[in-house]
């Protein structure tokens, strides 16, 4: 991210939480508001009127075939209206302001195929359906009854904002027809999932204080940028995918995730520069910055504070550890492994390097390391009989292949082959010297039985 790039990311996000801490106060008015609208349940109809339109239209400018001029903004904000059926005959309004009145239907503004802009907040709604308006590009029903989604499909939307209503679920949100929505807010309703969100274009997405317990259906938004989920109750960070590769910005305040480890699920997300998490039990852990940095190695900001240099060269450090430690685990597992075959390593012999010593038994299957395996009972040239204190078969000069083995029949091997040259022992381990040769009766049975034999090597055996 370039420094010009970083200045303005940082500068929306101070707005994000500006936003987020002055909220409160903004929706406890407008809740005063709705209250005191729902206590007025017998309404005297008050339908628009000719003398209103004419105090409320402005901006006069060019038709749409260029060959008149007419107004094309309306502002009927607060004016307790019930209907404005008159708006059908007024089709080259572009700019259309209807909001906190007691308006229970738009289906006036059908005819307005010109519209740009509409807000329409502070009524009575229950549905935002309109018929398909080609030109409408941002488009706000917040603080209504609304219960659904369904018959929005303007092609060139791109901002919906429909918080503050009683939607349960997202439906009807087609991807096809909503192809140029990039913002959506549904903040403040009552949903309980984030399934039916499948916008791949959407950038910016809000849905505080809604009833959500986690994040599902929003793998495939590979261009958004910014998730709010504030005031939810979400206990799990699963429904991250590495998908969602534009993310920036993830505000998960006021939830309920409590184990630190829920972080490595962000791990995926290649661009997330700024987390929140304050408000969530985890962020009462005394280590909680240090292991969300951990964690997530690209993290710039946490909460309202950025990482300094110091705290990212102590968080390398410690995945440094993990990693040892994970290996030395991944190491001991490999072990235990041989021992539940049957299969003992002596202390002292490393598996790396020239010697592997493991204690043979009847009818044992032994793993072999070596550059070459002819057959399961010829191991030439590095296998030699050990025959001390261990009574264990030594497979020396290892290399290149694994996963070959070797059936022992019996402790005592039958099959030798010329020592070969050892390195001196390193410090701690036992000395090994080579076997002494084998008489020439079994070198040519060895032989014989790797095809190696030669007929003018063969002698007459003495009488």
């Amino acid at each position: 991210m370039s420094d010009d790039e970083l200045e303005d990311f940082e500068t929306y996000q101070d707005d994000l939480e500006k936003e987020d801490d002055e909220k409160e106060t903004e929706e406890g008015e407008e809740e005063y508001r709705r209250e005191g609208e729902d206590s007025s349940e017998d309404l005297i109809p008050n339908p628009l009127t000719e003398d209103l339109m004419k105090e409320a239209l402005s901006l006069l400018s060019k038709t749409g075939n260029g060959l008149a001029h007419a107004y094309i903004k309306l502002e009927l904000k607060k004016r307790d209206l019930t209907d404005i059926y008159l708006l059908r005959s007024y089709i080259h309004l572009r700019y259309v302001d209807v909001s906190e009145n007691h308006l229970t239907d738009l289906s006036p503004l059908n005819s307005l195929t010109h519209l740009l802009w509409l807000k329409a907040d502070g009524n009575r709604l229950r549905s935002a359906h309109l018929d398909e308006l080609p030109y409408l590009q941002i488009a706000s029903f917040a603080y209504n009854q609304i219960t659904d989604t369904e018959g929005i499909c303007h092609p060139r939307l791109g901002s919906l904002d429909l918080k503050g209503n009683q939607i349960h679920m997202v439906t009807g949100l087609d991807p096809q027809k909503l192809n140029s929505l990039h913002t959506l807010e549904l903040r403040g309703n009552q949903l309980e999932s984030t399934l039916g969100i499948n916008l791949p274009k959407l950038k910016n997405l809000f849905l505080a204080q809604n009833m959500l317990k986690k994040v599902e259906g929003l793998e495939n938004l590979s261009n958004l940028t910014t998730l709010h989920l504030r005031d939810n109750q979400i206990e799990t960070l699963t429904g991250f995918s590495g998908e969602m590769k534009s993310l920036q910005y993830l505000n998960l305040r006021g939830n309920m995730v409590a184990d630190l480890r829920e972080l490595t699920k962000l791990q995926d997300l290649p661009k997330l520069r700024a987390l929140v998490l304050l408000e969530n039990p985890c962020a009462d852990e005394s280590d909680y910055r240090q292991e969300a940095l951990v964690h997530m190695a690209h993290l710039e900001r946490l909460d309202k504070d950025f990482y300094e240099e110091e705290d990212r060269v102590e968080a390398e450090e410690i995945r440094q550890r993990m990693k040892e430690e994970q290996e030395y685990q991944t190491e001991s597992g490999h072990e235990e492994d041989l021992r539940s075959n049957g299969l003992a390593r002596r202390p002292g012999i490393t598996t790396s390097g020239d010697a592997h010593l493991y204690t043979p038994h009847q009818g044992q299957r032994m793993p072999t390391f070596v550059s070459e395996l002819e057959t399961h009972h010829s191991l030439w040239p590095r296998i030699c009989a050990r025959t001390g204190q261990w009574g264990a078969v030594l497979v020396e000069n290892c290399g290149g292949r694994s996963g070959l083995g070797l059936r022992v029949t019996c402790a005592r091997p039958v099959l030798s082959a010329p020592p070969p040259v050892h390195p001196p022992p390193a410090a701690g381990e036992p000395h090994l010297s080579p076997p002494p040769p084998l008489p020439f009766s079994l070198r040519r049975r060895h032989r014989v039985a790797t095809g190696r034999v030669c007929r003018r090597e063969v002698k007459p055996r003495p009488a």
